[in-house]
């Protein structure tokens, strides 16, 4: 870039001013509303290294200002209320591990909800703020834009390589967003206006420079997302949502695509103006590969499973029912062995959304 971190962040401090107060949304308050914290807002002057989804072939949404090698500012950091679903997969996998959930499930009639796997992406604390971030524009100014800063809680977690699996799991989701555009675009017509699902492209930073390095310090790294909503919800979680037909069925279709290798997981975001399903941080569950245990176990067929260890996907057609329970038109264009039900219309399409 033209300019360096160092002389970015000096305009950044002109820009936004040297008495700003760290904006935290207030739970509760009306419309967004915000009151001033205490300490001065972190500003962070971030180097992106890694934008796997610039690749993704039209299953996401990358923004032009995020490329790799760009140095931005991030400041003026908000927690924002309508973005509370995030912590949702960290806190029900802690919870599950504690074993919370299990035993009031085991107390009830209803049958236990499928348990998260363990690692990183399902078990990591983050933090999830709005920010405005600060790129140069090309002509010797700078702009501005609303975005998602993604932070992991505990400082050791903050590396390149937990990042990395963040993106992948973006990159792979939107892959099969492609994929199944494609399909509906296939089923409906290419000029029939029919919304898909699109992911939003996240970006892996190094911290190059910060004002508060009890907030993040150089060397660490974090996750941008263009997010600019103001609210976030729940698509496909644990299978307590409502049943909404696009999502679900691109659920279906990855499901389908991967042979039940791999179940997208986790769909949240917001619905546009052309009704497409935009996701933010989606998560992907995927098969363990094959090892000398698993044929050991085709062998010797009577050993049990270790406890409270979540089958692998394709063993485990419990979860795909759970979070799957109907299929609607749609799933039934791409896998027609599956059995149907009615549903919620979602998105706008023009067509049954079940059948009787």
């Amino acid at each position: 870039m033209g300019a360096t971190v160092s002389t970015a962040l000096t305009s950044c401090h002109k820009i936004v001013g040297n008495n700003d107060f760290h904006t935290e949304v207030v739970h509760g308050a009306e419309d967004g509303a915000v009151q001033p914290a205490i300490e001065d807002s972190p500003k962070l002057g971030l180097r992106i290294f890694s934008t796997p989804c610039s690749d993704s072939d039209g299953g996401s949404l990358c923004a032009r200002f995020l490329n790799l090698g760009n140095e931005v500012i991030a400041t003026e950091l908000e927690k924002v209320s309508g973005w509370d679903g995030m912590r949702a997969r960290c806190e029900r996998s802690t919870k599950e591990r504690a074993g919370v959930l299990y035993q009031s499930s085991m107390q009830s009639s209803a049958p236990p909800r499928m348990q998260w796997p363990d690692g990183y992406r399902f078990n990591a604390s983050r933090r999830f703020w709005r920010t405005k971030l600060i790129s140069q524009d090309g002509s010797g100014g700078f702009q501005e834009h609303s975005c998602m800063l993604v932070i992991a809680s505990a400082p050791e977690d903050r590396t390149a390589s937990n990042v990395e699996l963040d993106l992948k799991d973006s990159v792979d989701v939107a892959s099969y967003a492609s994929r199944f555009n494609k399909q509906l675009s296939k089923q409906f017509g290419e000029g029939g206006g029919v919304p898909g699902v699109m992911v939003c492209a996240p970006v892996g930073c190094e911290v190059i420079k910060s004002s508060n390095q009890q907030f993040a310090s150089p060397g660490e790294a974090v996750t941008i997302i263009p997010y600019p909503f103001p609210t976030i919800s729940k698509y496909l979680f644990d299978g307590s949502e409502d049943f909404l037909e696009i999502p679900q069925a691109f659920f279906h279709h990855a499901a389908w695509l991967s042979n039940s290798n791999e179940f997208v997981c986790d769909l949240q975001g917001v619905e546009d103006d052309d009704g497409n399903v935009i996701l933010v941080d989606p998560c992907v569950i995927r098969a363990p590969k094959a090892t000398v245990g698993d044929l050991l176990g085709t062998l010797a067929p009577n050993v049990t499973q270790k406890e409270n260890v979540p089958l692998a996907p394709t063993d485990n057609s419990e979860r795909f029912d759970v979070l799957h329970p109907r299929c609607s038109q749609l799933c039934k264009a791409f896998d027609p062995h599956r059995r149907s039900a009615n549903c919620k219309r979602h998105c706008g399409l023009n067509i049954s959304c079940g059948l009787k």
